[in-house]
């Protein structure tokens, strides 16, 4: 009913200004399918996802995956939140595998070449140091140059390590 969807159009907004999870709950218990669910179940997630409690990110990740497999305007989103909290949370390896979806996925995402860098550096922190530095070659950004001197430091090659750095600096 049009009353029903006001009354989640207005938790909805007022729920993302004051960060109000419950709020945004509620939004989303009074019209499961309305047309503001979509985006209060976004942007719940994306409050939980940060919580110090692993069950409660856990569960937070399951939902933006369901907004991902979903479809629609928020899989981008969805999927790239969802890469970076993985990461946020030293989750490195699930963080490198949701990022390289990312690109196979979004080819021509605007943060294309910024989710290529996150999956180089999950890799690298994973101490994939050869992934790492596959994904980072070929990139003209400072931070990619710094990347491929890590990685060979770290993968033992000193000499080029220093050649790169020389590069980066």
């Amino acid at each position: 009913s049009a009353g029903t969807d006001v009354r989640s159009a207005a938790l909805y907004h007022l729920g993302i200004e004051s960060s109000d999870t419950n709020l945004l709950q509620k939004c989303i218990t009074i019209e499961p399918k309305g047309r503001y669910a979509p985006y209060a179940k976004y942007a719940l997630a994306s409050e939980l996802s940060k919580s110090p409690v692993k069950s409660v990110r856990r569960q937070a990740m399951m939902v933006l995956l369901e907004l991902h497999y979903a479809g629609g305007e928020l899989a981008e989103d969805a999927l790239y939140l969802l890469a970076g909290r993985s990461y946020a949370a030293e989750s490195y390896n699930e963080a490198s595998i949701l990022f390289r979806k990312f690109l196979n996925k979004y080819p021509k995402s605007q943060r294309f070449a910024q989710a290529r860098i996150m999956a180089a550096w999950s890799d690298f922190s994973a101490g994939k140091y050869a992934d790492a530095a596959s994904l980072a070659a070929g990139l003209e950004t400072e931070e990619a140059a710094y990347l491929l001197a890590s990685a060979a430091y770290a993968s033992g090659d000193l000499k080029g390590a220093a050649l790169k750095m020389r590069e980066y600096l």
